[in-house]
Protein backbone atom coordinates (compact mmCIF):
# COMPACT_ATOMS: atom_id res chain seq x y z
CA UNK A 1 0.00 0.00 0.00
CA UNK A 2 1.11 3.62 0.38
CA UNK A 3 2.73 6.01 2.80
CA UNK A 4 -0.21 8.34 3.56
CA UNK A 5 1.24 10.31 6.43
CA UNK A 6 4.01 10.49 9.02
CA UNK A 7 4.56 9.74 12.66
CA UNK A 8 6.11 12.92 14.02
CA UNK A 9 8.65 11.79 16.67
CA UNK A 10 8.75 15.30 18.16
CA UNK A 11 5.02 15.66 18.82
CA UNK A 12 4.33 11.89 18.94
CA UNK A 13 1.34 12.33 16.63
CA UNK A 14 0.25 10.93 13.29
CA UNK A 15 0.15 13.77 10.75
CA UNK A 16 -0.51 14.24 7.00
CA UNK A 17 2.34 14.07 4.50
CA UNK A 18 2.30 17.85 4.04
CA UNK A 19 2.13 18.73 7.74
CA UNK A 20 4.36 21.82 8.21
CA UNK A 21 5.59 20.55 11.57
CA UNK A 22 7.50 17.78 9.81
CA UNK A 23 10.02 20.35 8.54
CA UNK A 24 11.42 20.35 12.08
CA UNK A 25 12.05 16.61 11.71
CA UNK A 26 13.58 16.50 8.20
CA UNK A 27 13.82 18.81 5.19
CA UNK A 28 10.69 18.51 3.05
CA UNK A 29 12.83 17.54 0.05
CA UNK A 30 14.18 14.53 1.93
CA UNK A 31 10.68 13.50 3.03
CA UNK A 32 9.48 13.74 -0.58
CA UNK A 33 12.43 11.60 -1.72
CA UNK A 34 11.66 8.92 0.87
CA UNK A 35 8.04 8.61 -0.31
CA UNK A 36 8.89 8.59 -4.01
CA UNK A 37 11.67 6.04 -3.57
CA UNK A 38 9.39 3.66 -1.66
CA UNK A 39 6.54 3.96 -4.15
CA UNK A 40 8.86 3.38 -7.13
CA UNK A 41 10.34 0.14 -5.76
CA UNK A 42 8.20 -2.66 -7.19
CA UNK A 43 10.09 -5.18 -5.06
CA UNK A 44 8.27 -3.69 -2.08
CA UNK A 45 4.77 -4.10 -3.46
CA UNK A 46 2.16 -6.84 -3.74
CA UNK A 47 3.28 -10.36 -2.95
CA UNK A 48 6.82 -10.03 -4.28
CA UNK A 49 9.25 -11.68 -1.85
CA UNK A 50 12.90 -10.71 -1.59
CA UNK A 51 15.68 -12.23 0.48
CA UNK A 52 15.96 -9.06 2.56
CA UNK A 53 12.21 -8.73 3.18
CA UNK A 54 11.88 -12.38 4.16
CA UNK A 55 14.79 -12.16 6.61
CA UNK A 56 13.00 -9.84 9.01
CA UNK A 57 9.67 -9.25 10.73
CA UNK A 58 6.83 -10.78 8.68
CA UNK A 59 4.30 -8.62 10.53
CA UNK A 60 6.05 -5.41 9.42
CA UNK A 61 6.24 -6.82 5.89
CA UNK A 62 2.50 -7.54 5.91
CA UNK A 63 1.58 -4.07 7.14
CA UNK A 64 3.80 -2.30 4.61
CA UNK A 65 2.32 -4.33 1.77
CA UNK A 66 -1.34 -4.49 2.82
CA UNK A 67 -2.12 -1.28 4.72
CA UNK A 68 -1.55 2.44 4.34
CA UNK A 69 1.11 3.57 6.79
CA UNK A 70 2.41 6.55 8.77
CA UNK A 71 6.11 5.75 9.23
CA UNK A 72 8.64 7.57 11.38
CA UNK A 73 11.00 9.06 8.77
CA UNK A 74 13.87 9.17 11.25
CA UNK A 75 13.77 5.37 11.43
CA UNK A 76 13.61 5.12 7.65
CA UNK A 77 16.67 7.30 7.16
CA UNK A 78 19.36 4.61 7.67
CA UNK A 79 17.84 2.66 4.77
CA UNK A 80 17.64 5.79 2.62
CA UNK A 81 21.19 6.75 3.55
CA UNK A 82 22.28 3.24 2.59
CA UNK A 83 20.78 3.75 -0.87
CA UNK A 84 22.86 6.88 -1.32
CA UNK A 85 25.97 4.99 -0.22
CA UNK A 86 25.25 2.28 -2.78
CA UNK A 87 25.09 4.90 -5.53
CA UNK A 88 28.52 6.24 -4.57
CA UNK A 89 30.01 2.75 -4.34
CA UNK A 90 28.56 1.94 -7.74
CA UNK A 91 30.45 4.91 -9.17
CA UNK A 92 33.68 3.78 -7.51
CA UNK A 93 33.62 0.23 -8.90
CA UNK A 94 31.90 0.96 -12.20
CA UNK A 95 34.84 0.04 -14.42
CA UNK A 96 36.58 -2.44 -12.12
CA UNK A 97 36.25 -6.10 -11.18
CA UNK A 98 32.77 -5.80 -9.64
CA UNK A 99 29.22 -5.58 -10.85
CA UNK A 100 27.05 -3.26 -8.74
CA UNK A 101 23.28 -3.08 -8.32
CA UNK A 102 23.39 0.55 -9.48
CA UNK A 103 25.01 0.01 -12.86
CA UNK A 104 24.58 -3.71 -13.54
CA UNK A 105 21.07 -4.63 -12.33
CA UNK A 106 20.88 -7.48 -14.86
CA UNK A 107 23.92 -9.11 -13.22
CA UNK A 108 23.00 -8.33 -9.60
CA UNK A 109 19.26 -9.08 -9.65
CA UNK A 110 18.13 -12.72 -9.69
CA UNK A 111 14.97 -14.75 -9.09
CA UNK A 112 14.71 -18.39 -8.01
CA UNK A 113 12.99 -20.62 -5.46
CA UNK A 114 13.80 -21.04 -1.77
CA UNK A 115 11.78 -23.43 0.37
CA UNK A 116 9.13 -23.72 -2.33
CA UNK A 117 8.76 -19.92 -2.57
CA UNK A 118 9.65 -17.73 -5.54
CA UNK A 119 12.13 -15.20 -4.23
CA UNK A 120 14.31 -12.45 -5.62
CA UNK A 121 17.53 -10.82 -4.54
CA UNK A 122 19.41 -7.66 -5.39
CA UNK A 123 23.12 -7.85 -4.63
CA UNK A 124 25.16 -4.77 -3.70
CA UNK A 125 28.42 -6.03 -5.24
CA UNK A 126 29.06 -9.24 -7.20
CA UNK A 127 32.58 -9.91 -8.40
CA UNK A 128 32.68 -10.57 -12.13
CA UNK A 129 34.26 -14.00 -11.70
CA UNK A 130 31.41 -14.91 -9.28
CA UNK A 131 34.05 -15.35 -6.59
CA UNK A 132 32.62 -12.90 -4.06
CA UNK A 133 29.36 -11.30 -2.91
CA UNK A 134 29.60 -8.22 -0.69
CA UNK A 135 26.73 -6.48 1.10
CA UNK A 136 26.76 -3.12 2.87
CA UNK A 137 24.92 -2.36 6.11
CA UNK A 138 24.63 1.30 6.98
CA UNK A 139 24.21 2.56 10.53
CA UNK A 140 24.24 6.07 11.88
CA UNK A 141 25.14 4.68 15.26
CA UNK A 142 28.54 3.07 15.79
CA UNK A 143 27.23 -0.36 14.91
CA UNK A 144 30.76 -1.55 14.19
CA UNK A 145 31.39 -1.79 17.93
CA UNK A 146 29.19 -4.90 17.89
CA UNK A 147 31.48 -6.53 15.33
CA UNK A 148 35.06 -7.34 16.22
CA UNK A 149 37.86 -8.16 13.77
CA UNK A 150 37.76 -11.87 13.11
CA UNK A 151 34.02 -12.26 13.81
CA UNK A 152 32.27 -14.57 11.35
CA UNK A 153 28.56 -15.00 10.74
CA UNK A 154 27.46 -18.64 11.05
CA UNK A 155 24.16 -20.52 11.29
CA UNK A 156 24.48 -20.70 15.07
CA UNK A 157 25.63 -17.30 16.33
CA UNK A 158 23.95 -13.94 16.78
CA UNK A 159 25.07 -12.75 13.32
CA UNK A 160 23.21 -15.65 11.67
CA UNK A 161 20.85 -13.37 9.71
CA UNK A 162 23.82 -12.08 7.72
CA UNK A 163 24.92 -15.61 6.81
CA UNK A 164 21.36 -16.51 5.83
CA UNK A 165 20.95 -13.43 3.64
CA UNK A 166 24.16 -13.83 1.65
CA UNK A 167 23.87 -17.62 1.40
CA UNK A 168 20.40 -17.27 -0.12
CA UNK A 169 21.70 -14.63 -2.53
CA UNK A 170 24.48 -17.01 -3.59
CA UNK A 171 21.93 -19.79 -4.06
CA UNK A 172 19.72 -17.61 -6.26
CA UNK A 173 22.71 -16.54 -8.38
CA UNK A 174 23.64 -20.21 -8.81
CA UNK A 175 20.09 -21.14 -9.80
CA UNK A 176 19.89 -18.30 -12.33
CA UNK A 177 23.36 -18.54 -13.89
CA UNK A 178 24.49 -22.13 -13.32
CA UNK A 179 27.74 -20.93 -11.76
CA UNK A 180 29.03 -22.94 -8.81
CA UNK A 181 28.78 -20.58 -5.83
CA UNK A 182 29.79 -23.10 -3.14
CA UNK A 183 33.19 -21.46 -2.61
CA UNK A 184 32.10 -17.87 -3.19
CA UNK A 185 33.36 -15.39 -0.59
CA UNK A 186 30.45 -13.89 1.34
CA UNK A 187 31.13 -10.71 3.30
CA UNK A 188 29.23 -7.96 5.07
CA UNK A 189 30.63 -4.46 5.35
CA UNK A 190 29.28 -2.54 8.34
CA UNK A 191 29.52 1.15 7.40
CA UNK A 192 29.13 3.49 10.34
CA UNK A 193 31.54 5.86 12.06
CA UNK A 194 34.13 3.46 10.62
CA UNK A 195 34.18 0.41 8.36
CA UNK A 196 34.27 -3.19 9.56
CA UNK A 197 34.27 -6.32 7.39
CA UNK A 198 32.79 -9.62 8.50
CA UNK A 199 32.86 -12.86 6.53
CA UNK A 200 29.86 -15.19 6.43
CA UNK A 201 29.58 -18.97 6.19
CA UNK A 202 28.04 -20.35 3.01
CA UNK A 203 24.98 -22.17 4.36
CA UNK A 204 22.85 -24.77 2.61
CA UNK A 205 19.14 -24.02 2.12
CA UNK A 206 18.27 -26.35 5.00
CA UNK A 207 20.80 -24.63 7.26
CA UNK A 208 19.24 -21.28 6.34
CA UNK A 209 15.72 -22.50 7.09
CA UNK A 210 16.80 -23.76 10.53
CA UNK A 211 18.93 -20.78 11.51
CA UNK A 212 17.64 -18.52 14.29
CA UNK A 213 17.75 -15.03 12.83
CA UNK A 214 17.86 -11.67 14.51
CA UNK A 215 19.09 -13.11 17.81
CA UNK A 216 21.75 -10.85 19.29
CA UNK A 217 24.59 -11.92 21.55
CA UNK A 218 22.78 -10.19 24.44
CA UNK A 219 19.46 -11.94 23.79
CA UNK A 220 18.15 -13.51 27.00
CA UNK A 221 14.56 -14.65 26.65
CA UNK A 222 11.55 -14.96 24.42
CA UNK A 223 10.78 -16.74 21.18
CA UNK A 224 13.77 -17.47 18.93
CA UNK A 225 12.39 -17.39 15.40
CA UNK A 226 13.91 -19.62 12.75
CA UNK A 227 14.14 -18.23 9.24
CA UNK A 228 11.99 -21.11 7.98
CA UNK A 229 9.25 -20.21 10.46
CA UNK A 230 9.21 -16.60 9.27
CA UNK A 231 9.09 -17.75 5.66
CA UNK A 232 6.10 -20.02 6.42
CA UNK A 233 4.23 -17.08 7.95
CA UNK A 234 4.94 -15.00 4.83
CA UNK A 235 3.75 -17.81 2.56
CA UNK A 236 0.54 -18.20 4.58
CA UNK A 237 -0.10 -14.46 4.75
CA UNK A 238 0.40 -13.88 1.02
CA UNK A 239 -1.68 -16.99 0.28
CA UNK A 240 -4.60 -15.60 2.28
CA UNK A 241 -4.28 -12.24 0.52
CA UNK A 242 -4.26 -13.84 -2.93
CA UNK A 243 -7.24 -16.02 -2.00
CA UNK A 244 -9.21 -13.01 -0.78
CA UNK A 245 -8.39 -11.16 -4.02
CA UNK A 246 -9.95 -13.84 -6.23
CA UNK A 247 -13.42 -12.29 -6.00
CA UNK A 248 -11.90 -8.92 -6.97
CA UNK A 249 -10.37 -10.11 -10.25
CA UNK A 250 -7.07 -10.77 -8.49
CA UNK A 251 -6.58 -7.12 -7.56
CA UNK A 252 -4.85 -7.25 -4.18
CA UNK A 253 -5.49 -3.58 -3.44
CA UNK A 254 -9.25 -4.12 -3.81
CA UNK A 255 -9.45 -6.56 -0.89
CA UNK A 256 -11.48 -4.78 1.84
CA UNK A 257 -9.52 -3.11 4.61
CA UNK A 258 -11.22 -5.19 7.30
CA UNK A 259 -10.06 -8.42 5.62
CA UNK A 260 -6.50 -7.14 5.20
CA UNK A 261 -6.33 -6.23 8.90
CA UNK A 262 -7.65 -9.69 9.81
CA UNK A 263 -4.81 -11.26 7.82
CA UNK A 264 -2.24 -9.08 9.59
CA UNK A 265 -3.78 -9.97 12.95
CA UNK A 266 -3.10 -13.67 12.32
CA UNK A 267 0.61 -12.89 12.72
CA UNK A 268 2.28 -12.50 16.14
CA UNK A 269 1.15 -9.27 17.73
CA UNK A 270 2.97 -6.01 18.33
CA UNK A 271 5.82 -6.54 20.79
CA UNK A 272 6.37 -10.12 19.62
CA UNK A 273 8.50 -9.25 16.60
CA UNK A 274 9.52 -12.13 14.37
CA UNK A 275 12.89 -10.47 14.12
CA UNK A 276 14.19 -10.26 17.67
CA UNK A 277 17.01 -8.04 18.79
CA UNK A 278 18.78 -7.18 22.02
CA UNK A 279 16.62 -7.52 25.13
CA UNK A 280 14.07 -9.51 23.15
CA UNK A 281 11.63 -7.71 20.90
CA UNK A 282 12.82 -4.11 21.05
CA UNK A 283 12.97 -4.11 17.27
CA UNK A 284 9.31 -3.10 17.63
CA UNK A 285 10.04 0.15 19.45
CA UNK A 286 13.67 1.03 18.76
CA UNK A 287 13.97 0.42 15.02
CA UNK A 288 10.63 -0.24 13.30
CA UNK A 289 9.40 2.79 11.34
CA UNK A 290 5.76 1.65 11.43
CA UNK A 291 5.48 0.68 15.10
CA UNK A 292 2.47 2.94 15.64
CA UNK A 293 0.55 1.46 12.72
CA UNK A 294 1.50 -2.03 13.87
CA UNK A 295 0.23 -1.46 17.39
CA UNK A 296 -2.99 0.13 16.12
CA UNK A 297 -4.04 -2.97 14.16
CA UNK A 298 -2.78 -5.46 16.73
CA UNK A 299 -6.13 -6.95 17.61
CA UNK A 300 -7.97 -6.50 14.36
CA UNK A 301 -11.12 -4.41 14.05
Amino acid sequence: MSIVGWYNPLTKRLVPLDDPGMELVMPKEVLKYVVEKEQADTRHSGTNITVTASNGCARALAINRMLDTHPDPQKMWPMTGGTLLHKVLGDMVRNGEWWSEEYHPDKCTHIGRIGGVEMGCKIDLLRKDYGAIHDFKTSFKDKTKWIKPGDRATANNWQSSYAVQLSLCAELVQQATGNDMSETELAIWIVSARWQKMFCDRLTINECLNAEVGVSKNYQSGKRWKYGEILEHIKTMFGMWNEAAVEYDGKLEEVPLRRRIEIVSNLPLFGESMFQNRNGGNMCTDYCAIAKDCKACGGGL
